[in-house]
């Protein structure tokens, strides 16, 4: 993960810099609010609890009879976990430990197995998960705390009674109160598991339809516990019209992870008290709602695209609420992939202009930026939107009849494309 975060950041130099977001956020899924890259700790997880399922499914192998011998004294039924770690080799003590109490990602992933209870002698009738989604233990603890038999096995919960099976679970005393309520709660669990003589006990991973352990929905089911971002935040993120980098820009931004100078401040980094300003105005501390919203010269720059597609508008003040704007409000007339691009060109370029004026002391913000924004729409719609036949003086002169065209053709395409399937 470190070589992972420092190319993140760093780029391929592997340099150490800033790690302006957390590594959990930047590894969740993209609907999340994250960049998709997978977690090598879930992975590695998601991957080792493939050999214990394994281990568990019923099906002999050569390996398993080798485990069985080195590590068990080459007894057929065994508990994966009753060994010494001390006698095992590394790699066998990472996948028991998956079995253990250790960590809250193992305890998820233990929780997607459960038991096929075949003749019951290798499940424990109270510690695991075999007549629902809970443990007995967990469903009934009052009458746990009064069973006899605590770590017994189903097989021993009750007995064969011409080719029947019967349940007899035996308590310290008779049942009163709360505990006879338990009692028909149990009695329910247990309704719907019928043993099989000569059957085997085997491993069902519950996220899949035939039972079998599969790592892709292993890991997609760890990271659905992982808790996203906002919603609104997660929608705003992502736009399929602009280069992978403006929508890594646009992460950051809505994050408020860009490297403003109040953001280099609140992180170590010493900045002389005359260099806080922003770079346009010199009035006011630089951070991101200041400058991509509130800076009277940026303010002019949104105002003067709006303008252009004959809007006007007071804007928020804060980014999201900006991206907001212009991905619903003028996204219902000209269709929200095209609002968003145009929010992103405009920041993108308000980036851009902050560090030409920082880095090389150009000029800040110039006059002919509503052109340039022009263009460069006009030059990402030509690349990614099949529709985008009009010529540049018309999105210049009339851009919202060019967007429509532009949402017409996509619904044209989205219908014959319905059309055009096969018949299941």
């Amino acid at each position: 993960m470190s070589i992972q975060r420092r190319f993140l950041w760093g780029g391929p130099g592997l340099n150490k810099k800033i790690s302006w977001v957390k590594w959990d956020c930047v590894c969740r899924d993209k609907v999340k609010g994250g960049l998709g890259v997978p977690d090598l700790l879930r992975k590695n997880l998601a991957l080792l609890g493939k050999w214990w399922y394994r281990f568990g499914d019923g099906v002999e192998n050569l390996w398993k009879r080798v485990v069985r011998e080195k590590y068990y004294g080459g007894r057929s039924e065994v508990d994966i976990t009753a060994v010494e770690y001390s006698r095992v080799s590394k790699l066998w003590r990472d996948i028991i430990k998956i079995g253990g109490q250790s960590s809250r990602l193992r305890n998820m992933l233990v929780e997607g197995f459960k038991w096929e209870v075949g003749e019951g002698n290798k499940v424990d009738f109270w510690q695991e998960r075999w007549a629902g989604d809970k443990t007995l233990r967990d469903l009934c603890p009052r009458l746990y705390a009064l069973a006899v038999k605590k770590e017994g096995k189903v097989s021993d919960m009750g007995k064969w009674d011409e080719g029947r099976w019967a349940w007899h679970v035996e308590w310290r005393r008779g049942t009163i109160g709360r505990e006879k309520d338990e009692e028909g709660v149990l009695e329910k669990a247990l309704e719907g598991v019928k043993l099989k003589e000569g059957v085997r006990d085997v491993w069902k991973w519950r996220h899949e339809m035939d039972g079998k352990y599969v790592v892709k929905t292993a890991y997609v089911f760890l990271d659905s516990m992982e808790s996203a971002l906002e919603d609104q935040i997660c929608k705003l993120i992502w736009c399929r019209l602009v280069p992978s980098k403006v929508a890594f820009f646009r992460w950051r931004l809505c994050l408020n992870r860009l490297p403003t100078k109040e953001n280099l401040q609140k992180r170590g980094v010493q900045l002389q008290e005359e260099g806080m300003f922003c770079e346009f105005c010199n009035g006011v501390v630089e951070e991101a709602n200041h400058l991509f919203c509130i800076c009277y010269k940026t303010w002019l720059v949104w105002v003067e695209v709006l303008n252009w597609w004959g809007l006007e508008s007071v804007l928020p003040n804060t980014v999201v609420g900006v991206a907001e704007f212009f991905i619903y409000e003028l996204g219902r007339i000209v269709g929200k992939e095209i609002g968003s691009c145009l929010f992103l060109v405009v920041a993108w370029y308000v980036w851009y202009r902050r560090n030409a004026q920082v880095f090389r002391e150009d000029e800040g913000i110039p006059e002919n930026l509503l052109e340039r924004v022009q263009v460069k729409t006009f030059l990402w719609l030509k690349a990614k939107v099949n529709g985008c036949v009009f010529p540049f003086h018309e999105w210049q002169s009339c851009p919202t009849e060019c967007a429509k065209a532009v949402k017409r053709h996509k619904r044209m395409r989205k219908q014959f494309s319905k059309e055009a399937a096969p018949p299941r």
